[in-house]
């Protein structure tokens, strides 16, 4: 196994894993829950992907860079 690349890295905290468990059966999927990481922590997602469960945040980001999100325009003149 040659070539391996870490693709994405996910912290969790006693907690998160907690809520992991209590919600599975609500988010798996034959057995599987998918679980997004994006810049604001972790989401569980439903199998239909229209909702999402905050799982947590474990630990702040590392760099100040804070990424808006497409829905909002931060940048509008009032």
């Amino acid at each position: 196994m040659t070539n391996i690349r870490v693709m994405a890295v996910a912290d969790f905290t006693p907690d998160m894993v907690d809520t992991l468990q209590k919600y599975f059966p609500n988010y798996e999927t034959d057995g599987v829950v998918e679980v997004e990481v994006t810049t604001h922590g972790l989401w569980l997602v439903t199998p239909n992907r229209k909702m999402r469960h905050f799982l947590g945040l474990a630990r702040k980001p590392k760099s100040n860079i804070v990424i808006p999100l497409p829905h909002l325009n931060f940048f509008k003149d009032d």
